[in-house]
C-alpha cells in the first residue's frame, strides 16, 4: 500500500530514542538515500520493575472553535521465576483532533503584453510605429506577436484570487505490546512486539476558484471601467479590479431546457457575451468561478509483528535472528460537485494578506438602467426581484450546476522480513576488534486501486443548455447560503450582499459517494445534453470486489530482496 509506521503512530510513551545515521554501514538494511533514522520503542526490559503511566491532552482549534481529547496509558512489569525472566508492556492511545484551515491562493500567473493593461505604462517597450499586438489574434503572425516580450515587454497578472476553507477531523487509535523473555544465565534473550495504528480523516472544503482557463489565449483580464492596474517595480500585479474584458467568448448563450424545440428563455441574459444583443452590452464583464463542495473520507492501517531472538554463549560472540511481519492497507472515497457563478474581483496584494472585494459580474449596469430590462424580457432573478443584483451572490438564478469529480482508493500490502547476524568481538588482533556477518531476505506485495481524478461537466457553461438552480426546482434544497465573514477571521474576503455565498449541501455529497449514486438515480443532478459526469463508481467493466476499479487503475507490485555482507570493525590509537 506504500504506507509504514511513522512516528505519528507510535505514543511518546512508547519511544525510549531515535537514533539517526547519516552513513550507511553493511549491517544496516539498504534503501536509505539521505540516512536512517530508527525508532526504538520502549522495552519491558528497559526499566526496572514496574512502570505505569498515563497522559491526557486537549488540542483547541481556534478556527474550528472545538476541543478533542487525546489519551494514552502504558503498563510495564517484569517478574523473575524459575525458568527465567519475564516482562511485558503494553500501551494504548487514542487521539481526536479538529481542524480548520483558511488558505488563499493567487492562481497561475500569465505574462500579458503591457499596451493591453491600464496601469501598466511603465512597462511598455513596443517601438514607436510599431503597434500593439491584438488581444484576439487570427493569423500564426499575429499570434506569435502576443509573445514577443523581447519586443513590448511584459508584466505577470494572476488570473484571480482563490479562497478555500478547508475542516480535517481525525481519529487515531493505537495500541503497542512487547513481551521479552531472558533464561537464568543471561545467554538467550527473546523479544517480541506488535504493533497497530488505524487512522481515520474525514475533511470537508469550501471553496471559491477561478475558472477561466491558462492558456496564451486564455489572457482575458483587463481593468473593469475606467480603472488601472498597479504593478511593482518588477512588473507585478499588485492591485486592481480584475474583469472579463478582452471581448473573447466567455459562454454558450443559450441555458435551460428546450421545450417544443424552442429554449425556455432568452440567450445571453445571465451570461452575455461581449457582442449580446442585450438592452446594455457588456465588453466587460466578471470572472467565472467555480464553487466547490468537497467531501473527502479515508482510513490507514497499519500493523507490525516482530520477533528476536539473540544468543550470547560467551563474551566474544553473539547471533541474532530476527523476524518481521507488516500487513497495511488504505482507503479514501473523494467526490465534489461544483457550482458556478460570475463575478468581478478587486484584488489587493499589497499588505502581508492578500484582500478580495467580490461583486456582481454586472458592474450595476443592470441596477442602473432597470427600466430598460424590464421591458426588455422577464430576467430571472431580477425582473420580478426589487433587490436587483444587490443580492446577486445569494440568489439561486446566478449559480449553474457545473461539473463534478470523484476519485476512489482501496490498497493494500504485506511485508516479510527474516534475518541472520553473528557478530565475533577480538581482543587480541591489533587493529582488528571485531567481524560481523549477516544475510537478510525481504519479500513485499502491494496492491494498489487507485483511480485518476475523473473530472466531468454536470450542465457547463460553455456548451448550449446551461442549467441554472433554478432549472433544476427538484434540486433547489440541495444548497444552501454559507457565511464568508469569518474568513481569516474577517477583513479579507468582502463579498457584496453581505460575505455570504451558496454552496452545495454536504449531505448531497456525502449520499451519492456513499451510495453509490448514479445519472438518473434520485439524489444525483440534472445533467444536460452536454453534461459527460460519471462518477468512478458508475463505469462499466469495474472489478467484482469493489466495483469502483477499472482493469487499468489496479497495480500488482511484487518485490524480493536477498542480501549478504560482512563488515569489519577496526580502531587505531
Amino acid at each position: 500500500s506504500g504506507r509504514g509506521l511513522s512516528f505519528q503512530d507510535v505514543s511518546p510513551e512508547m519511544m525510549a530514542g531515535v537514533d539517526v545515521y547519516k552513513n550507511q554501514t553493511a549491517d544496516m538494511t539498504e534503501g536509505g538515500i539521505g540516512g536512517t533514522v530508527s525508532l526504538r520503542t520502549r522495552k519491558p526490559f528497559d526499566q526496572e520493575g514496574m512502570m505505569t503511566a498515563f497522559s491526557a491532552e486537549a488540542t483547541y482549534g481556534d478556527l474550528s472553535e472545538e476541543t478533542k481529547p487525546t489519551f494514552s496509558g502504558l503498563f510495564s512489569n517484569r517478574w523473575e521465576t524459575s525458568a527465567g525472566e519475564f516482562g511485558f508492556l503494553i500501551n494504548a492511545v487514542k487521539s481526536e483532533m479538529v481542524t480548520e484551515n483558511h488558505n488563499i491562493q493567487s492562481d497561475a500567473y500569465k505574462r500579458y503584453i503591457p499596451c493591453w493593461l491600464p496601469g501598466a505604462e511603465a512597462f511598455v517597450k513596443t517601438p514607436a510605429g510599431v503597434e500593439c499586438p491584438k488581444a484576439n489574434p487570427q493569423t500564426d503572425a499575429e499570434r506569435a506577436e502576443t509573445t514577443n516580450y523581447a519586443t513590448h515587454g511584459e508584466v505577470w497578472m494572476p488570473s484571480a484570487t482563490n479562497f478555500l476553507v478547508k475542516e480535517d477531523e481525525r481519529t487515531r487509535e493505537g495500541i503497542n505490546t512487547s513481551f521479552q523473555w531472558k533464561d537464568l544465565d543471561d545467554k538467550f534473550l527473546v523479544t517480541t512486539e506488535y504493533i497497530r495504528s488505524n487512522s481515520q480523516l474525514d475533511w470537508w472544503e469550501d471553496a471559491m476558484k477561478y475558472q477561466g482557463g491558462y492558456k496564451d489565449s486564455d489572457r482575458r483580464i483587463r481593468p473593469y471601467g475606467d480603472s488601472d492596474f498597479l504593478f511593482d517595480d518588477s512588473g507585478r500585479f499588485l492591485y486592481g479590479q480584475m474583469s472579463d474584458g478582452n471581448g473573447n467568448w466567455r459562454a454558450s448563450g443559450q441555458a435551460g431546457h428546450k421545450v417544443n424545440g424552442l429554449w425556455e428563455e432568452l440567450g445571453a441574459i445571465r451570461y452575455p457575451n461581449s457582442w449580446s444583443s442585450i438592452p446594455t452590452q457588456r465588453p466587460q464583464f466578471g470572472q467565472k468561478f467555480q464553487v466547490d463542495t468537497r467531501g473527502v473520507t479515508g482510513e490507514t492501517l497499519v500493523e507490525d509483528f516482530s520477533a528476536n531472538l539473540k544468543w550470547t554463549p560467551d563474551d566474544l560472540w553473539t547471533i541474532e535472528l530476527d523476524a518481521q511481519h507488516v500487513a497495511a492497507e488504505t482507503t479514501n472515497d473523494d467526490l465534489v460537485l461544483h457550482l458556478a457563478v460570475a463575478g468581478l474581483q478587486e484584488v489587493d496584494l499589497r499588505s502581508s494578506t492578500p484582500t478580495m472585494k467580490l461583486t456582481e459580474p454586472w458592474g450595476g449596469a443592470r441596477d442602473a438602467n432597470r427600466d430598460k430590462w424590464l421591458a426588455y424580457t422577464n430576467v430571472p432573478g431580477f425582473t420580478n426581484d426589487p433587490a436587483g443584483d444587490s443580492n446577486y451572490f445569494t440568489d439561486p438564478t446566478s449559480y449553474w450546476w457545473r461539473s463534478g469529480m470523484s476519485h476512489y482508493e482501496r490498497s493494500e500490502g504485506e511485508s516479510d522480513a527474516l534475518r541472520l547476524d553473528i557478530t565475533r568481538q577480538f581482543d587480541d588482533a591489533g587493529p582488528l576488534k571485531g567481524v560481523k556477518a549477516g544475510v537478510r531476505w525481504a519479500d513485499r506485495e502491494q496492491t494498489v486501486r487507485s483511480t485518476s481524478w475523473g473530472w466531468g461537466s454536470v450542465a457547463p457553461e460553455f456548451s448550449e443548455g446551461a442549467l441554472y438552480i433554478d432549472h433544476t426546482p427538484g434540486q433547489a434544497d440541495w444548497v444552501q447560503v454559507n457565511d464568508w465573514s469569518n474568513f481569516h477571521r474577517g477583513g479579507v474576503m468582502n463579498i457584496e450582499g453581505g460575505n455570504k455565498m451558496l454552496g452545495i449541501k454536504r449531505d448531497v455529497i456525502t449520499n451519492i459517494r456513499d451510495n453509490r449514486l448514479c445519472p438518473g438515480d434520485v439524489g444525483f443532478p440534472e445533467r444536460s445534453a452536454a453534461g459527460t459526469y460519471n462518477p468512478y463508481h458508475c463505469l462499466a467493466g469495474n472489478d467484482a470486489e469493489y466495483g469502483l476499479f477499472q482493469p487499468s487503475d489496479i497495480a500488482i507490485t511484487s518485490e524480493t530482496n536477498k542480501a549478504a555482507y560482512v563488515r569489519f570493525d577496526f580502531c587505531f590509537d
